[in-house]
């Protein structure tokens, strides 16, 4: 058995932990490790840090399963690859997405030099995603699909990468959760930034960013509000503002320059776009990304046919909410191809 010996990030998910079940059952010898990256964060009910509660379910998933645990404390090293920068980011402005950064500079390369000094052949995760012949391809459960985080990997990553879910929606992952009496089978999903628990990311943010207070505009200049930090606002985001008399609609984020918010109403042009510029553009297979291709903007996002010339991506449709920092995931048909950031 020894050249069926799989590495698993365990994370105390319901997914990682039907995944593991998966791959004994696919006769490969299971080993699990859980990475111990952000302490800080303290629940509001025990007190704890929170990933210790993620902690203990994986070792209760591991006992259930019978599979060895090994912990694994990575949060210097997370905080340097993945907090800074995005701490920087939303004082400067812009909207990172940490995930994928979370992805391709630390879980999998830790993964792998893990596999290495435990013996393993292959490393698995619980990602709703496929692999074949070095491609990342997007799993059955459409809804699941989890491709768009993973998009800054490179086929060295994927080498020998294993995704037992990828055949899989997520009601059937839960299903065969409760059959097999995992102790977390009805264990909510994550929502939001993961490593923060169940506090609000705005409270998080500002714990962590010291924004300035400014003022918003709405498109003629005219002072219509006040904030606290530009870094607790997104492009497209809903905003409340002292409306104009006679202008009822909701208002939203269109632009952020030094301090000042520039605020429009539903459905006015500022809001809407058709380029994006685009900056470090980054493929899995390390061949250019199509002229024609198709694109998602966010992670729920359905997928939009676009153009890309140089570093301008033109869409065939107006878009709300493109905010710089964010990621943009491309596609051929079930294929990942890559991302780029929208500068």
């Amino acid at each position: 058995m020894k050249n069926k010996t799989v590495l698993l990030a365990l994370s105390g998910g319901v997914d990682s932990a039907v995944a593991a079940h998966l791959l004994q059952q696919q006769g490969y010898q299971v080993k699990a490790v859980f990475f111990k990256l952000y302490s800080d964060t303290k629940d509001p009910i025990t007190g704890n840090c929170s990933y210790l509660n993620d902690l203990t379910m994986a070792r209760k998933i591991a006992a259930h399963l019978k599979i060895p645990l090994t912990v694994i404390d990575k949060e210097t090293v997370y905080k340097q690859k993945v907090l800074t920068p995005m701490y920087k980011a939303f004082k400067k402005g812009i909207t990172p997405n940490p995930d994928l950064p979370c992805n391709s500079l630390i879980k999998f390369p830790l993964l792998h030099h893990e596999s290495h000094k435990q013996h393993c052949p292959y490393i698995a995760t619980g990602h709703y995603a496929q692999t074949k012949d070095g491609k990342l391809l997007k799993p059955q459960d459409q809804i699941k699909d989890q491709t768009y985080f993973l998009a800054q990997l490179t086929q060295q990553d994927l080498t020998n990468c294993l995704f037992p879910l990828h055949n899989l929606t997520k009601d059937q992952v839960r299903a065969q959760a409760k059959k097999l009496k995992l102790p977390n089978w009805n264990k909510p999903s994550t929502a939001g930034i993961c490593f923060i628990g169940g506090m609000p990311f705005h409270q998080f943010l500002t714990q962590k960013v010291k924004g300035k207070p400014g003022i918003i505009t709405d498109p003629e200049g005219n002072t219509i509000g006040t904030h606290h930090g530009i870094q607790s606002y997104t492009i497209g985001q809903h905003i409340n503002v002292q409306k104009p008399e006679g202008i009822q609609v909701k208002w939203f984020v269109a632009q952020k320059k030094g301090t000042t918010i520039l605020a429009a109403p539903e459905g006015h042009p500022l809001l809407y776009t058709k380029k994006i510029k685009v900056k470090n553009i980054h493929t899995i297979s390390g061949h250019a990304i199509p002229k024609i291709v198709h694109i998602k903007i966010r992670y729920r996002s359905p997928p939009l046919k676009a153009t890309l010339k140089g570093t301008t991506l033109t869409l065939s449709t107006l878009q709300t909410g493109i905010a710089p920092g964010q990621y943009v995931v491309f596609y051929k048909g079930k294929e990942c191809l890559g991302c780029a950031e929208i500068a």
